[in-house]
């Protein structure tokens, strides 16, 4: 992409693909997503708002660890591209990962729930009190 997403950061790299006129967009992280990443992945997804991106697909199968913030800022990630008209699918996510997630209360079920990948539109919703279940508080 046009170096709207950095490369490396404190342990994190984010690199973006970006297909045709930029409205698809390939978002690969690897690393650690810890509270020093968070403000590069939401300056990556206030970037990819404002542009002309329309499906974004983000790739965590390089992810390592992830911590508290981390994961509540991949959330708001997410929901922000969607809420911006993209259609978000998330992919990779490891068990480490999902354990994280699970432990916190949080998920990406908002933008899906399948094994080894999650997207906004061929998922079930979850049950109440799963893993699944998105809370925001």
């Amino acid at each position: 992409m046009d170096g709207s997403c950095p490369d490396q950061v404190d342990g994190l790299s984010i690199r973006c693909e970006q297909a045709g006129s930029g409205a698809v967009v390939r978002v690969i992280m690897a690393g650690t997503l810890d509270i020093s990443g968070v403000e590069t992945l939401a300056a990556c997804a206030d970037r990819l708002c404002a542009g002309p991106a329309r499906s974004v697909r983000i790739d965590l199968a390089g992810l390592r660890a992830l911590d508290e913030p981390g994961a509540r800022n991949l959330v708001v990630a997410c929901n922000c591209l969607r809420l911006h008209g993209c259609v978000v699918t998330v992919t990779g996510i490891g068990r480490d990962i999902e354990a994280v997630l699970g432990s916190l209360g949080l998920d990406l079920s908002a933008v899906g729930h399948r094994a080894g990948t999650r997207t906004g539109s061929s998922a079930p919703p979850p049950s109440p009190g799963s893993a699944a279940a998105v809370k925001t508080s």
